[in-house]
């Protein structure tokens, strides 16, 4: 097996070549998700945004990655991932169980659309390409079953079909791999040489291209090599099918559903091809004539953080295991997870400190502090220096919400103490403070485990583009000598330069990039405003805005009916954001008796942006207020501005 310097720098699918190493690799939690009959009895979607795994997702049901997952099954790495292929009845003791059969949109159709103005011919040949193409990748998978490197053993291979299957034109009985192989390079050569001449005169003469007839092909037990059926099952995966022309990917996919096929069908597509509507209804409940909807990206976001982060840390130590420089039991013991030693002990100290007098002073001698002043400081006895800092910072906090509301009262009455270390104790309001000592002082705040799965964001890519400059770092401690257990600070320095790195990318893959970085600025600059608002009435912060359900669904319908040329141009910004996990969408949400699509900011753009990680805070916006922000990217309501829809203290 192949070992990489630093294998985190090869992220995508198709840049492992070896199977071993790909399934090694391969989480097998995520299977857990797909563990339904529908996977199987009706076709599925499975939608991402770029990075998110689709394309690893649908390799591992390929003939080479089951059968390494099989003859590695014993491997104590591999024995989860069997076990779930096993219950998912991908693989049994024989071997694979399925066949899959991957079929990429990524080439040659979408010349069809931009070569040809009549609708039903663009049909017509667009069932020529997909017909061949299934045939074609059905031969590699039955020859990568059989562990056949050649087209020798096509001989071996036949289609056992019933006479009432219809056959596409040309193809004759008996259906052998050698005469599938002929037929379905015939029609790729005549439709690729007739649309490099454009000259279609050839295509009354194939009929059957009328319709999918290829699928009915892909019957499991038809399907025989040596006179023998190799498989229970077949599955035909379509990926990329984004890429298709938009009048293509909806004749495709109606094509399918209608024709309803033996064969289990996948579509796979990145959101980017979808429209508003479209990504706002993905994950929607199961269809009469299709099965479930899968959001990979959602595989990948647990709001509990539990679930997510156990996966993605074991896909981090997998990877590191690969290394031959540095050899390591996990990837989170290179994190340090908390700041230490005598130097972070000192600066705690000297923040506390500060705190602590800065709100000894707002306390003024007055009356109404004096008996939550005394609980304070008796709680100090029983702290570290972190934790006295965070305390006094939540003190803090709670002294602004006091004043606030105390506001025209005539007396200075005592503050009832009663309940006042639970207050300090709030989880959200403790985080908060964190992130607001960070802010004032410099401490480190993106660092340790957690906080690395949330800058995630549900992208495999953008974890494993976190990950891997963490790991240079680690290998370079070895390699001078020094310790693989990366500081706080350091771990801080690290990945805030990546979040750089990565805000200053956007331009180059969206569109309108510029309008786009102008809405994130804004929602980024925004938040930020809210998140150090002195009351900190979102806690932990502000990482997102609110828009009204009933203006959600405007946007897409002003994109269908080509209205306002401005709202669709926000349509459109808002589109790309959410298709290239820029923002992420979650609609529906209920709040104040009404329901709200709350967009929520890349958590590596909270990064840079210099905001909490945490989800829950956000403002609500009109969409008015949205396409002004595209006017102006750089101005943003002040804190005394309209109340909000979001979580908020009571």
């Amino acid at each position: 097996m192949r070992n990489w310097r630093n294998p985190f720098r090869f992220r995508a699918s198709e840049h492992i070549e070896s199977d071993e190493t790909f399934v090694c690799l391969f989480n097998p939690d995520v299977l857990v998700d797909l563990m339904s009959d529908d996977i199987w009895d009706l076709p599925c979607f499975i939608r991402s945004t770029p990075g998110a795994g689709k394309t690893s997702l649908l390799r591992m049901f390929t003939p080479p990655a089951l059968l390494a997952a099989y003859e590695l099954r014993s491997n104590e790495y591999i024995k989860s991932l069997f076990g779930n292929l096993t219950k998912l009845k991908a693989v049994n003791r024989d071997g694979p169980a399925i066949l899959g059969i991957v079929v990429p949109c990524r080439h040659g159709f979408d010349i069809v659309v931009e070569a040809i103005s009549a609708v039903e011919r663009q049909k017509r040949i667009l069932n020529a390409l997909v017909n061949s193409r299934i045939v074609l990748r059905l031969l590699q998978a039955v020859m990568s079953l059989r562990r056949s490197s050649g087209t020798a053993d096509l001989q071996k291979m036949e289609l056992d079909l019933p006479d009432s299957v219809l056959l596409p034109l040309g193809l004759t009985r008996p259906c052998t791999g050698d005469s599938l192989h002929m037929w379905a390079r015939d029609v790729e050569k005549r439709v690729c040489r007739s649309l490099d001449r454009f000259d279609f005169s050839w295509e009354e003469s194939i009929p059957g291209d009328d319709d999918l007839l290829a699928l009915d092909l892909l019957c499991a037990g038809a399907i025989k090599f040596d006179g023998k059926p190799i498989v229970d099952r077949v599955l035909l995966m379509f990926d990329d099918v984004h890429r298709l022309a938009s009048t293509q990917r909806k004749f495709l996919i109606d094509s399918i559903l209608t024709r309803r096929p033996q064969a289990a069908v996948w579509f796979a597509e990145r959101l980017e091809g979808l429209d508003v509507n479209e990504m706002l209804s993905s994950g929607a409940r199961p269809g009469r004539d299709y099965g479930r909807t899968i959001v990979l990206d959602n595989l990948w976001r647990d709001r509990r953080g539990k679930t997510t982060q156990r996966r993605l840390l074991d896909i981090a130590t997998r990877r590191a295991r690969q290394s031959d420089l540095v050899d390591v039991d996990s990837f989170e013991g290179c994190l340090a997870h908390l700041p230490d030693g005598t130097e972070w002990n000192s600066e705690f100290q000297k923040h506390a400190g500060a705190v602590r007098a800065r709100a000894q002073k707002k306390a003024g001698g007055k009356i109404r502090y004096a008996e939550w002043l005394v609980v304070k400081q008796a709680r100090d006895h029983t702290q570290t220096a972190s934790e006295q800092a965070i305390d006094w910072r939540t003190f803090e906090i709670l002294m602004a919400r006091a004043e606030a509301n105390s506001q025209g009262e005539l007396f200075d009455i005592p503050l009832d103490s009663q309940g006042l270390s639970e207050q300090l104790q709030d989880s959200s309001l403790r985080e908060a403070s964190e992130f607001l000592l960070y802010r004032e002082f410099g401490t480190p705040y993106y660092y340790g485990p957690p906080k690395l799965a949330l800058m995630a964001s549900g992208s495999i890519e953008q974890f494993l583009a976190l990950a891997a400059g963490l790991f240079d770092e680690v290998m370079s401690a070895v390699l001078l000598g020094k310790s693989r257990i990366l500081s706080p600070e350091s771990q801080s320095r690290i990945v805030k330069k990546i979040a750089e790195e990565y805000w200053n990318g956007i331009p180059r893959g969206a569109r309108a990039g510029s309008l786009v970085k102008a809405l994130l600025e804004s929602i980024g600059l925004f938040s930020r405003s809210q998140t150090e608002r002195p009351t900190a009435p979102y806690a932990p912060g502000v990482t997102g805005i609110a828009i009204h359900m009933s203006e959600a669904m405007r946007l897409g319908d002003l994109q269908a009916q080509h209205a306002s040329s401005d709202f669709l141009q926000l349509s459109s910004v808002i589109g790309s954001c959410i298709a290239n996990n820029w923002l992420v969408a979650k609609p529906n949400i209920k709040c104040k008796k009404q329901e709200w699509m709350v967009l929520y900011l890349n958590r590596i753009l909270c990064l840079h942006f210099d905001l909490p990680l945490s989800y829950g805070g956000w403002r609500e916006k009109t969409l008015k207020e949205l396409l002004e922000w595209l006017r102006v990217p750089h101005g943003y309501p002040t804190a005394s501005e309209g109340d909000s829809n979001g979580s908020t203290y009571k």
